[in-house]
């Protein structure tokens, strides 16, 4: 198994590229505490950015933004709707085209970074039965670590 720098078999459009991507994502997020019988559900509208810059010498770093809201539903002492429900997550990310021209012509990305993630459940007031909500709020920082994998697709010429 060889792996090299960009060969001739292994196109460069399948490297890394700089570059800056805008998406709007839909997810959704489910909270449950088993013991409480606890839920809280909610779909969530985002926007992501991601911004990459290519080094040209196969090594590559990322900015990652994603930011989403939505209305959240709790279950559990009681019950209650449209509770505001919002979270940041950043990421700083570098890596490292691998080329593996010997089998196929293929490229492997792996990389990792640091990352931020906070959280914010804001819930206030009373729920269906009477107990008092409160605002939850999450930080926390974590490593990422991805590989990511690129091949040509359709024929060579």
């Amino acid at each position: 198994m060889s792996c090299s720098s960009f060969a001739q078999d292994v196109p460069s459009s399948i490297a890394t590229q700089s570059s800056n991507v805008i998406g709007l994502t839909f997810s959704y997020y489910q909270y449950k505490e088993t013991s409480l019988d606890v839920t809280i559900n909610a779909p969530l509208l985002g926007l992501d950015y991601t911004g990459t810059y290519a080094f040209g010498n196969d090594w590559f770093v990322k900015a990652d933004t994603r930011l989403a809201y939505g209305l959240a539903k709790y279950s559990g002492s009681g019950t209650q709707s449209n509770i505001p429900y919002s979270y940041l997550d950043l990421r700083g990310l570098l890596g490292s085209d691998l080329s593996f021209s010997d089998l196929g012509g293929f490229v492997l990305a792996p990389y990792t970074g640091i990352g931020y993630r906070y959280l914010f459940d804001n819930q206030t007031g009373q729920t269906s039965t009477g107990a008092n909500s409160y605002q939850r709020t999450s930080t926390y920082w974590y490593l990422p670590i991805g590989l990511t994998h690129r091949m040509p697709v359709g024929e060579r010429g």
